[in-house]
């Protein structure tokens, strides 16, 4: 018997009933031993673990993505036939108006929606992709829907934050705007494109890091860190 081919129907190829029993097994004798005294003793005996399916809440992992999935008119459909998507779309544009007004946006999140225009720029791509999370997220608590966890990647993050209650809504338009309009031009002596990097370190070792190039500031308009501890 092929183990990983027993475990995989027994993933996806089998009834999900209300009740199952899982056990641990160093190996396939120690697994056959088990399964055997689970048919005639109690499971309280021999180390496996038990879960009602029935009466167990679910738990929903909620993952948000970052710059790189937007298209052109994405959520149109949504904000044109939900009234609740459309003004929350229109209130997300009213807090971007309330920035400095030499950082406030010329254009409107509504507009490049329902236009169908080329968002694939980051100061476009990101605070519309955070903006219809956002709405999904409403959307989703509105009929009670909760995650249980989260994840984000790159930008998507933001919505994972507001989604896990660290932001507000309002934060998490300002900060995608931002990180979009300085991501658009962070750039190298000359011009030369910039590129994304992952760091396993800490904030303090990160300054030093920094600290070591005379013409680069650690700061928010230069840079974001995700510190991973």
């Amino acid at each position: 018997m092929n183990l990983q081919h027993l475990a995989w129907t027994l993933y996806a190829r089998r009834s999900e009933l209300t009740v199952r029993f899982s056990i641990s097994a160093t190996s396939v004798d120690d697994l056959i031993e088990k399964l055997d005294a689970a048919t005639t003793a109690d499971r309280n005996t021999i180390g496996g673990d038990a879960v009602s399916l029935a009466s167990s809440k679910a738990k929903i992992l909620g993952v948000f993505t970052g710059q790189g999935a937007q298209w052109a008119g994405m959520g149109r459909e949504l904000i044109a036939s939900s009234e609740f998507a459309s003004s929350r779309l229109l209130y997300f544009d009213s807090v971007l108006q309330l920035l400095p007004p030499e950082n406030r946006p010329s254009w409107s999140l509504a507009s490049k929606l329902l236009n169908k225009d080329d968002i694939q720029e980051a100061a476009l791509s990101q605070p519309l992709c955070t903006a219809i999370q956002l709405i999904l997220v409403d959307l989703l608590r509105a009929c009670g829907i909760e995650f249980h966890t989260v994840v984000g990647h790159s930008s998507g993050e933001i919505a994972a934050a507001y989604a896990a209650g660290l932001i507000t809504a309002e934060d998490a338009c300002r900060i995608s705007y931002y990180r979009g309009l300085h991501a658009a031009v962070a750039c190298g002596e000359g011009g030369k494109a910039g590129r994304m990097m992952a760091v396993a370190t800490s904030f303090p070792d990160a300054q030093e890091l920094c600290s070591m190039y005379s013409n680069f500031l650690l700061s928010p308009s230069s840079i974001s860190l995700v510190i991973s501890a």
